[in-house]
């Protein structure tokens, strides 16, 4: 399998979509439906990549982002997922 990829989303439609095309090109999906799913994902599978709904239930995405950042400062891998570049893109504002 390729790199991982970990798809955290409330609505099923955008996991079945997202799931779709990314394992078509080679990646490795890995889903949750809240925050706190997708922080134990993260810290137990390491994405490469982690695409987030930021209004969700229960920790929303931006939720999770801060929180991983808060992580990234007491961990002293510089492999871990936490230390790579981190992009946010917001599809309400296109």
């Amino acid at each position: 399998m390729g790199q991982k990829v970990l798809i955290v989303d409330d609505d099923p439609i955008v996991h079945r979509v997202l799931r779709h095309y990314l394992e078509r090109i080679g990646y490795e999906i890995i889903s949750a439906t809240n925050g706190r799913q997708a922080i134990e994902l993260a810290t137990s599978q390491l994405p490469q990549l982690i695409i987030l709904d930021v209004r969700m239930p229960e920790m929303g995405g931006l939720g999770r982002s801060s929180r991983a950042q808060r992580n990234a400062d007491h961990q002293a891998d510089p492999g871990d997922y936490r230390h790579s570049p981190r992009r946010s893109y917001d599809a309400h504002g296109i």
